[in-house]
């Protein structure tokens, strides 16, 4: 048959079906051989055997894709959904059920192993290695008001905080998991967090000095504040030692 590289993994197709009679497809040995080639094949499976949990879990384990041509039923199941996401890309949840497109465990897995999508930017600020995402459009909309799903997302790169739908910029859990990451992601947390001193000093202490600027003016007078810039600063702290006598 003809091989496929998919994402680095080789799968395998035949070009001969016409040749294979037409009863082996409901057999359910041979569709697991075919499927362990390809998950593709589940295609050409009778109807029943889309509806097998085993032959359809061996499909999409093989090839994500595959979920396309499982039976209604397969395509609501958590398990056999995760499955295809692990094995492939983000494209594959537009072949779950609505209910799973919508799934903060589900989105995390994507990308978690998506290679449009884990792949993302990695940068290094300060010796420490943060990681986000190029992808955005790929992101289903409703994932930025999952609590979930964000403190995943900012616990990654505390600047994807960016993307959050506004309640989460307004949510202490999900600001403070962000700026422990990255203090710059101060930024984009709610006016009423920039007022609250745990939140800046997280910040503060994760970051540099420059984080002051995205606080409460009330807070940039601040001897705490600042005592936590000057004590964790890499422009600061990191000062001249002299020799004297």
């Amino acid at each position: 048959g003809t091989v496929h590289e998919t994402f680095g993994r080789e799968t395998w197709s035949i070009r001969t079906y016409p040749y294979v009679n037409e009863t082996m497809w409901y057999d359910k040995d041979f569709v697991l051989f075919m499927v362990n080639k390809c998950g593709m094949n589940l295609k050409w499976a009778a109807d029943g055997m889309k509806e097998d949990k085993d032959v359809v879990l061996a499909a999409v384990q093989q090839q994500g894709l595959a979920l396309k041509f499982a039976h209604e039923a397969l395509k609501k199941d958590k398990d056999v959904v995760l499955a295809a996401v692990r094995s492939d890309c983000h494209l594959v949840i537009s072949h779950a059920a609505s209910t799973l497109q919508e799934d903060s465990d589900v989105w995390i897995a994507a990308v978690q192993t998506d290679v449009w999508i884990s792949k993302g930017t990695v940068h290094e600020t300060f010796g420490r290695e943060t990681w986000s995402i190029r992808t955005y459009p790929y992101v289903n909309e409703t994932m930025w008001y999952d609590k979930d799903f964000v403190l995943f997302m900012v616990n990654k790169c505390g600047m994807n905080l960016k993307w959050a739908a506004d309640g989460m910029k307004e949510d202490k859990d999900v600001v403070l998991a962000a700026v422990q990451q990255q203090g710059l992601a101060l930024k984009f947390a709610h006016e009423a967090l920039k007022k609250d001193k745990d939140v800046v000093l997280a910040a503060v202490r994760s970051d540099c000095h420059l984080v002051i600027s995205h606080a409460a003016s009330t807070l940039q007078e601040d001897s705490d504040v600042w005592i936590a810039a000057v004590q964790t600063d890499v422009w600061i702290s990191k000062g001249t030692v002299h020799e004297t006598f």
